[in-house]
């Protein structure tokens, strides 16, 4: 058996003789301190595992209706930045994009609930 070279204990850092190769703690504190250390960084891999998963078991659930939401939501902000700075398509007022659903927001001509398809 060969004699096992001085090590840094993983804990505390303090130099120590191991008993044997796989050793890698100075004392049973330290070993418990790292055992409650790995231990909970198990526990947070495997809580962000399930996060994950859920997030992914919801975006397969959602409907098209929630689809159709989060695309106008996207399609409303590209209009708000294209159309930033011109005015209104039926009373030439300026279209203000820091009023964001106060006044006029990519003009009045034709609401969503009118027009589905727009």
């Amino acid at each position: 058996m060969t004699r096992q070279r001085p090590r840094k204990c993983r804990t505390c850092r303090q130099p120590f003789k191991p008993a044997n190769s796989l050793q890698s703690a100075c004392s049973v504190p330290c070993a418990i301190a790292q055992g409650r250390k790995h231990l909970q960084r198990s526990q947070d891999m495997a809580r962000k595992a399930q996060r994950r998963e859920t997030a992914e078991r919801r975006v397969k659930l959602r409907t098209r209706r929630d689809w159709i939401k989060r695309v106008q939501v996207a399609f409303n902000a590209f209009i708000r930045e294209r159309d930033k700075g011109q005015t209104c398509i039926c009373c030439d007022r300026p279209l203000t994009a820091e009023a964001i659903g106060g006044g006029f927001d990519r003009g009045h001509y034709r609401s969503v609930r009118s027009a589905p398809p727009l």
